[in-house]
């Protein structure tokens, strides 16, 4: 006989009869999760939640055997509003937070030891709360962010450009940055060696709502645009030409995508509490799941070619095999 309680920390706890303490300690999240990112190649999954809590999700032994571990000492109170993996350049395990305090966090975690990891010892101060980051490789010391808020501005320690006007969305592969802005607009720069940025003379206006999603192919030929209506886009990035406009099924704003890693197909979550999957080559072919998540499916990505992961403001963290 086994005893199940819930803890108001989040935690589930399993008792066997005639123990004193706990079998086992299932751990979860208490608020809803407000940004997330997955490490591929870490086989890891980040997430925050309103009043600070980071949490790291290990799936190398597989999705089931997953428990989440504290980044730090869990002392960090003010929310998380945006997060992002470290590019090439950057220590392996290095992630990146944006907090309502205005500052952009540089953390190591030791995936074996996340608890050891300090949160606030490497941090660059920012103009207002980042809604998104977006990281690229830096000369030196790979330290160089997309922050954007009242503005867009390249940090890399005490090296500051500024881009742009307001922005609601951003995303960057190595020296090129896509930044979308609330009036549907999405441009493209060039970041150089010394931290500075000019655009590339691309520019397009895909749709009429403010850009809420931005992804890159993994050969960055193709930018993904999701907008605030919940229509996708794809770009090419090279004349800007819009290759498709036809990927329509999100009924709400977009709230994250990322490609494959062949980059054959495009995992989409919206605050429609759905997620669809798209085929770059045949646009008219997708994979839909209705109802992932109650109140909004807020990230997805893809473990493998036929597997993604997905986060939802129902607390709950989903895998899903596809097959196409």
């Amino acid at each position: 006989m086994i005893f199940i309680s819930l803890s108001l920390s989040g935690a589930i706890n399993i008792i066997g009869k005639g123990t004193d303490s706990p079998t086992k300690i299932v751990g979860g999240m208490q608020k809803g999760i407000v940004v997330s990112v997955h490490d591929r190649e870490c086989e890891v999954l980040y997430t925050a939640s309103y009043g600070g809590r980071i949490r790291v999700w290990d799936f190398g032994n597989g999705i089931s055997a997953a428990k989440p571990s504290s980044i730090g000492d869990d002392t960090y109170t003010t929310d998380i509003t945006s997060v992002t993996k470290a590019p090439e350049g950057f220590s392996r395990s290095q992630i990146l937070f944006g907090a309502f305090k205005d500052k952009v966090h540089f953390v190591d975690v030791p995936i074996t030891d996340p608890s050891s990891a300090n949160f606030t010892s490497n941090q660059v101060g920012a103009e207002g709360a980042p809604p998104s980051l977006a990281a690229i490789p830096g000369p030196n010391t790979g330290r160089a962010v997309i922050i954007s808020d009242k503005g867009t501005t390249v940090i890399e320690q005490d090296n500051v450009t500024a881009i742009g006007s307001t922005i609601t969305s951003s995303e960057a592969s190595p020296a090129i940055i896509a930044i979308g802005f609330e009036d549907g607009a999405v441009k493209l720069y060039t970041v150089y060696g010394d931290g500075s940025a000019t655009p590339t003379g691309i520019s397009v206006t895909p749709g009429q709502r403010a850009i809420s999603a931005l992804s890159f192919t993994p050969n960055r030929e193709y930018l993904a645009v999701g907008d605030a209506s919940g229509k996708i886009f794809l770009v090419k990035t090279s004349d800007g030409d819009i290759v498709t406009s036809h990927w329509v099924f999100h009924s709400a704003r977009v709230q994250s995508f990322n490609w494959s890693p062949d980059g054959a197909h495009l995992a989409s979550s919206s605050l429609d509490c759905n997620i669809a999957i798209r085929d770059r080559q045949k646009f008219g072919k997708s994979i839909r799941i209705r109802h992932a998540h109650t109140e909004g499916v807020g990230y997805v990505d893809f473990l493998n070619e036929n597997e993604i992961i997905s986060v939802g403001q129902d607390l709950g963290i989903e895998a899903w095999h596809v097959t196409f």
